[in-house]
């Protein structure tokens, strides 16, 4: 998502604006993500992926339920920590991420489900009392790549939501592209949001469809993260594949 739009006064006796847009936090809290993991893990298949409107308001309606038996600022109620939340919401897919981020994100969630069921189960209330079965299932077998999973497509469902209601971000290059050699440095966009889903590539509010499979590590090294190129400047000569392939991928992302 974006971190915010800057708009600069036209002149000194004007005034500025600054507006901020930022993440749905509330999908990002570790009682969203566990409500998440309860609810959406049943209804994903892991070829698809996809969620559907039900889906996400049946994770709204546990996560309400979950969620009120801590106070806001617990740590249930805030956001995972950003060592852990800000990869998530920047890698590119569950491949994109730092070593042991997976694990560790497990690990912490179990942690979470482990200390709400007792909360759940001393309400007496028959459904709290399924979901507290559900958690303690999940704490005695956590699945970090079932739970990553469960995260992406999360994600996925509210990247479209996003775009939905906001403008795609404004193509770069309308006209002609600047000329491309080996020595061409690149970098991602700081701003750039970019996830692959089993359709294609979402960037910046567009669909990126059909990518062929040889074209697949090209698209992975340029907006990779943690993997590729890192996020970091990267030259042209340095992409793995072959270079009329390479040249054809970097025109298309140069348009975002």
């Amino acid at each position: 998502m974006p971190a915010g739009l800057h708009h600069f006064a036209e002149s000194l006796d004007m005034s500025s604006l600054h507006i901020t847009i930022g993440v749905r936090r509330e999908s990002w809290t570790a009682s969203a993500l566990l409500a998440a993991w309860i609810e959406v893990d049943p209804c994903v298949s892991l070829a698809d992926g996809k969620l559907t409107n039900d889906t996400m308001h049946k994770m709204k309606l546990l996560h309400q339920r979950v969620s009120k038996h801590f106070l806001p600022w617990d740590a249930c109620n805030q956001m995972l920590a950003t060592s852990l939340s800000v990869p998530l919401l920047r890698a590119l897919d569950e491949s994109d991420l730092p070593q042991g981020l997976a694990e560790g994100m497990t690990v912490t969630l179990a942690q979470f489900a482990l200390e709400l069921a007792p909360k759940l189960r001393e309400s007496g209330d028959e459904e709290d009392m399924g979901i507290a079965a559900k958690l303690d299932a999940l704490s005695r077998k956590p699945d970090p790549r079932a739970l990553l999973h469960v995260v992406f497509a999360v994600r996925e469902f509210r990247w479209k939501q996003h775009y939905e209601f906001n403008s795609a971000k404004k193509l770069q290059f309308q006209g002609t592209l600047p000329e491309l050699r080996g020595s061409s440095r690149l970098k991602r966009c700081a701003d750039a949001s970019a996830q692959l889903s089993t359709t294609g590539l979402l960037l910046n509010g567009y669909r990126i469809l059909d990518i062929s499979e040889p074209a697949l590590p090209i698209f992975r090294y340029c907006l990779g993260m943690h993997t590729g190129a890192a996020g970091e400047v990267f030259r042209v000569s340095e992409i793995p594949g072959p270079r009329e392939l390479v040249t054809a991928v970097v025109r298309i992302l140069l348009r975002f």
